[in-house]
């Protein structure tokens, strides 16, 4: 974490604002799909579902696709 401030109370005011965002739960989101809509990894995915209460963006963290042409899965947490 780099912190450029001009007082300590700044500082304070930034690190305070720091610490509440590394303190948030972090909610993670595990999906399989088809076909192939993701053939790239570290990307963000918008994702909608109103019959599970989900309208997040997620970074996709992980992701397999098996040369079987079976569904793909994907690992995002909540950003």
């Amino acid at each position: 974490l780099r912190i450029e401030t001009v007082d300590h109370a700044a500082l304070v005011v930034a690190v305070d604002a720091a610490l509440d965002t590394e303190k948030r739960v972090a909610r993670h989101l595990s999906l399989t799909s088809s076909p192939v809509p993701l053939l790239w990894h570290y990307s963000v995915m918008d994702v909608t579902d109103p019959a599970a209460a989900i309208a997040d963006r997620y970074l996709v963290t992980d992701w397999s696709m098996p040369l079987d042409a079976s569904d793909m899965t994907i690992e995002g947490r909540a950003v």
